[in-house]
């Protein structure tokens, strides 16, 4: 079922920040039932272009979320966005760096996904 779940990734510099949007879209037929085990909704990861396994932020390790069971029912077509800021002091003026977004799914429809809807970017400081 996650086969009908898409996320684009996008990530812009602005005013000594990274954001990050993300957006989720259900490409199937069918409504999907998408449990979410903490107010966590996406993970990004930010490293220095040519270095991947190095992060220098990662949204897992530098916040904080909450420990909340939500569900979340995405009708056929539908798409949903999260947004993510990161701070200056996590990068450096005048890099490259990549990263890559997966949303945080516990279950698609009752059952453990796969693998969860990731897309991957580079951004300019």
């Amino acid at each position: 079922m996650e086969e009908n779940l898409n996320v684009q990734v996008s990530a812009t510099y602005e005013d000594h920040r990274v954001f990050v949007k993300a957006t989720l879209s259900n490409t199937g037929k069918d409504t999907v039932e998408l449990l979410f085990r903490s107010s966590q909704r996406i993970e990004v990861r930010l490293y220095e272009e040519g270095d991947s396994e190095q992060f220098v932020y990662r949204s897992s390790r530098m916040m904080m979320y909450s420990q909340v069971v939500t569900t979340l029912w995405l009708d056929p077509e539908e798409q949903v966005h999260f947004t993510e800021e990161i701070a200056p002091y996590y990068f450096k003026k005048g890099k490259t760096y990549g990263g890559n977004v997966s949303v945080t799914i516990d279950r698609v429809n009752g059952e453990i996904p796969l693998s969860k809807p990731s897309d991957s970017f580079t951004v300019n400081t």
